[in-house]
């Protein structure tokens, strides 16, 4: 086997730093000159939301390795994480029997439906990402940071959540009250009770 000498490995890393630098100094100009649309009515190119989605993924299995999730099989912890994807998640994801917000529904990417589809993520991925969030997603942090039982009980409940139907739902977030859809808001004239 023959050693590569000096001057070769010099020429090697020398065709190596060019070509990284073209690469930069080209993706720089195409950014700068305003061709790929940052326009939220369309999504991604496939191939750049396959690198996107590739990323994410293996982002968050790296940050969560080393969460040790506790017991996830309490009712009462499942319970409390269904009220909570109530009042936080539910506009965003949906819930069985209560369909994704249009709004939420017409963001890129849009927020999955986590009552008919979500992807398998372990325990400890589920408690990063609903901690943490997701850059670039509409996806927020939780707003407690210091509230660890408050997600891992999030993360009880959507472990249970496929297999929910609509009123099995409505037990767990509502105590059974049905799932509100409109409020109806009454409005008045500001000031109208002061006199002129």
């Amino acid at each position: 086997m023959r050693i590569p000498s000096r001057i070769h490995l010099k020429w090697i890393a020398r065709i190596v730093l060019i070509t990284f630098g073209e690469i930069l100094l080209g993706g720089f100009l195409f950014a700068w000159s305003g061709l790929y649309s940052v326009a939220a009515s369309r999504g991604h190119l496939a191939i750049t939301n396959a690198i996107l989605t590739f990323g994410m993924r293996n982002s968050v299995k790296t940050h969560a390795a080393g969460i040790v999730p506790p017991s996830l099989d309490s009712n009462d912890l499942i319970t409390l994480g269904a009220a909570h994807f109530q009042s936080g998640c539910a506009h965003c994801h949906g819930a069985p029997g209560a369909p994704i917000n249009p709004i939420a529904g017409s963001m890129l990417p849009s927020p999955p439906n986590l009552a008919t589809s979500m992807r398998e993520w372990r325990d400890r991925e589920l408690f990063w990402i609903v901690k943490n969030g997701i850059k670039y997603t509409g996806m927020s942090a939780w707003v407690a940071d210091q509230r660890d039982d408050e997600v891992w009980a999030v993360v009880a409940f959507l472990k249970r959540l496929p297999a929910l139907d609509a009123a099995a739902y409505r037990d767990l977030a509502l105590g059974g009250l049905p799932v509100p859809r409109k409020v109806a808001v009454k409005s008045r004239q500001p000031n109208a009770h002061r006199r002129r």
